[in-house]
């Protein structure tokens, strides 16, 4: 399941993973980020996966590189602070983050939530 939420005041979409995850569900949440719901130019995002199960494969990543450049169509930048706790999912989000990635998005992996949203305030 995928559920957020998000607060002008901090401009962070702060979003929750949890049990079984598809390339197909993470597409179909970021087809719902669109600049009428999230009235921001610079998209933040911090998404903790840490109860996550990832349920694809690396071959599934190209779908994932065009949930990418199309939401980043839709803001000036997107940054994203991604936390993880289990092996087989940072593994994974490793692998995506080394892929050729627009120029207006930026993303790292933390395990700590403290240093994610302090990357995320930086300018």
């Amino acid at each position: 399941m995928i559920t957020d939420s998000f607060t002008i005041e901090s401009g962070i979409l702060i979003v929750a993973l949890s049990g079984r995850i598809t390339i197909n569900d993470i597409l179909e949440w970021s087809y719902t980020l669109i600049p009428t719901r999230l009235p921001v130019k610079d998209l933040k995002i911090l998404l903790n996966a840490s109860t996550a199960e990832y349920d694809f494969f690396i071959d599934e990543f190209q779908k994932m590189d065009k949930g990418v450049n199309d939401l980043c169509n839709r803001f000036k930048t997107v940054k994203l602070a991604r936390l993880h706790s289990k092996t087989n999912e940072i593994s994974l989000s490793v692998i995506a983050h080394d892929r050729k990635l627009p120029t207006n998005y930026s993303t790292r992996i933390f395990m700590n939530h403290n240093n994610a949203l302090e990357w995320l305030m930086e300018h």
